[in-house]
């Protein structure tokens, strides 16, 4: 009976250690590009974290191109983050001059405005990635850490086929990226079915490569997780069950807390706190 419903039963501890020692992992777009949003440690903590697996590691293609097409509005929207701290620091110091009827030169106001900024330029400085886009070392380090790991990508005929076959799973709702039906972008790359795509990718490997997969993500949607009166359980059964039916392998998925989580011993929890926090929704 087991085998026949694999996919509804939840790994118990011992076989999630088993797994995570043999799997492939596999990282969503919105992993990497949480990354230029990060400290300075968390950021550590995660490549620390990949290079434990480091010959277990691979990129589809939809995430390498989606990683690329929006790297440089998630650099230039942490940039003007921090720009528009400088400037509500500026709000809230008039503010305070108002509430307390104080002039702006007041000593106490030039004062807390001074702390805040400092803490702002400090933090900018310590843990903003990357200034200019030209000189990412984030990037630098990606495309070292996948070269010669990253798939290729599917003809136009085949992505073609996929967007045929997605129109009838979203109407059904099967999983993964119905609830991606709002995206309007017609941009092969960022549209609607790019998380379709992106699974199709997946199979594809694991079936080829005889591998099971361990897939990392922050999209929280119901079209990824199985949520059963609000708490997640695991991957959605659907997705489990094409996966073992199609690759006769085992598909698994963490979120970047959970992951490091996992990986390392004694994690500072400010570290897992910052990474759970919800992400932008960068595309």
């Amino acid at each position: 009976m087991k085998n026949a419903i694999s996919e509804y039963i939840e790994f118990p501890e011992k076989e999630k250690i088993k797994l995570w020692k043999e799997a492939t992992f596999i990282f969503d777009t919105n992993i990497f590009l949480r990354l230029y949003g990060l400290t300075k440690e968390a950021r550590e903590a995660f490549f620390n974290a990949v290079d434990k697996i480091n010959d277990r590691i691979w990129m589809p293609h939809q995430v390498a191109e989606e990683f690329m097409k929006n790297r440089i509005k998630v650099i230039l929207d942490n940039q003007k983050n921090y720009d528009n701290l400088c400037e509500e620091t500026n709000n809230y110091i008039k503010k305070l001059s108002d509430v307390f009827n104080l002039s702006i030169d007041d000593e106490e106001c030039k004062k807390h405005k001074k702390l805040l900024q400092d803490w702002i330029e400090q933090h900018r400085k310590t843990n903003l990635s990357v200034k200019d886009s030209s000189k990412d070392e984030l990037l630098n380090k990606i495309l070292i850490l996948f070269n010669n790991k990253t798939g290729k990508p599917f003809t136009v005929d085949e992505l073609t086929e996929i967007e045929t076959e997605g129109a009838e799973r979203y109407k059904k709702q099967i999983p993964p990226g119905y609830k991606d039906t709002n995206k309007k972008d017609t941009d092969k790359v960022n549209n609607m079915f790019g998380d379709l795509i992106l699974w199709k990718q997946i199979l594809s490997f694991s079936s080829q490569n005889k591998k099971n997969i361990i897939f990392i993500t922050n999209d929280k949607k119901e079209d990824w997780w199985n949520i059963v009166q609000g708490k997640t359980i695991g991957p959605r059964v659907e997705l489990k069950k094409e996966f073992k039916n199609l690759t006769e392998k085992i598909f698994h998925m963490y979120t970047l807390d959970n992951f490091l989580k996992f990986s390392t011993e004694n994690i500072d929890e400010k570290i897992l706190e910052e990474v759970k926090h919800e992400p932008v929704n960068y595309f």
